[in-house]
C-alpha cells in the first residue's frame, strides 16, 4: 500500500535527476567543517604523535600517521573529480597499511 505523499514526491522528482556536487567546487569547501571531536581527535593525536617521536615507539608513529591520513581524506576529495578520488582512495589504502604495519610491529 502507497501512501499518497510519497506519490507525489514521486511525481515531483520523475525526470529529474539530482544534481551532483563537485566535490572541488566552492561551496563544498565551504560546507566541509572539522566537527568540534573530530578537532580534539586531532590535537589528541598530535600528542600521540609527538610523544612517540620522543619516545622512539614506531608502532605509535605508525597509529598516528595512519590516524592523519584518515583525516585528511575528505580533504583530498576537493581536489577534483579525476585526481581527488584516486588520493582519496591512495590515502585510504595507505592509512590501512600503516594501521596493520603498527599491529604487527606492536605484537610480532
Amino acid at each position: 500500500m502507497r501512501y499518497r505523499w510519497f506519490d507525489e514526491e514521486e511525481r515531483k522528482r520523475k525526470g529529474k535527476a539530482l544534481p551532483k556536487e563537485d566535490p572541488g567546487s566552492p561551496a563544498a569547501w565551504k560546507k566541509r567543517r572539522l566537527a568540534r571531536t573530530e578537532l580534539f581527535a586531532s590535537v589528541i593525536a598530535v600528542g600521540v604523535f609527538l610523544y612517540g617521536l620522543a619516545t622512539e615507539d614506531i608502532p605509535l608513529l605508525y597509529l598516528s600517521a595512519a590516524f592523519f591520513l584518515n583525516a585528511i581524506r575528505p580533504f583530498a576529495l576537493m581536489l577534483g573529480e579525476p585526481f581527488g578520488s584516486f588520493l582519496a582512495n591512495l590515502l585510504w589504502g595507505f592509512s590501512i597499511a600503516l594501521f596493520l604495519g603498527a599491529v604487527f610491529l606492536a605484537f610480532f
